[in-house]
C-alpha cells in the first residue's frame, strides 16, 4: 500500500510538472545591483539552473534566452548596450526570478595593486578640472590567500556619485 501511495504521489507531481529536485536560477557574486557593463560588446551573461530549463534575461530593452545543458549551466550573449548614465535593471528569469537594480552601462576597467588601489580621485590633482562629474562604481575582490592564483570575488561594492563640492 505504501508503495503505491508513493507511485501515486511521483505520477501526480509529474503530470503536474512539479518538480521536486528543480534548483533556483544562480548566478556568480559578479553580478548585482550597482555593477557596471560594459559597452559595446557583446554581453555574456551567464549561471546555473535545472537541466532543461529555459533562462530569458533582460537588460533594458535587450532580451535573450537559453536553455540549460545536462550540466545545469546556461550563458546567454546579449548583443551590445550603448553607454547611458541613466540606470537600467537587469532581469533574469527561470523558475524563479533574479532582479539586479541601478546597473549602469558604460566602461568597465578592472585594476589591480596594493594599498595604492585605494587611492581616491579626490586625492588627485587636478581632479576637479579632469573628473567634473564623475559616476565611479567599485567593485572590491580579494585573494583568497596569500600568493595564490585564485581570486576570491567577496561582492564588496559601493556605488559613489560624486558632486563639484566632494571634489577638492
Amino acid at each position: 500500500m505504501k508503495t503505491h501511495l508513493q507511485l501515486l504521489l511521483l505520477g501526480t507531481t509529474l503530470v503536474l510538472g512539479l518538480d521536486p529536485a528543480r534548483a533556483n536560477v544562480t548566478m556568480p557574486a559578479i553580478f548585482g545591483d550597482h555593477m557596471v557593463l560594459q559597452q559595446s560588446a557583446t554581453l555574456p551573461v551567464w549561471g546555473k539552473a535545472s537541466p532543461g530549463e529555459k533562462v530569458t534575461v533582460t537588460v533594458g530593452t535587450s532580451t535573450g534566452s537559453a536553455t540549460t545543458g545536462t550540466d545545469g549551466k546556461w550563458r546567454v550573449d546579449l548583443q551590445p548596450l550603448k553607454a547611458s548614465k541613466d540606470p537600467v535593471t537587469m532581469t533574469v528569469t527561470g523558475s524563479n526570478t533574479l532582479t539586479f537594480s541601478d546597473v549602469l552601462v558604460g566602461d568597465v576597467w578592472v585594476c589591480a595593486g596594493q594599498s595604492n588601489m585605494e587611492y581616491g580621485i579626490n586625492s588627485t590633482t587636478k581632479a576637479k578640472e579632469t573628473f567634473p562629474r564623475p559616476i565611479v562604481r567599485c567593485y572590491a575582490s580579494s585573494l583568497s590567500r596569500r600568493h595564490s592564483p585564485s581570486l576570491r570575488l567577496t561582492g564588496l561594492r559601493r556605488a559613489i556619485t560624486p558632486t563639484r563640492q566632494t571634489i577638492p
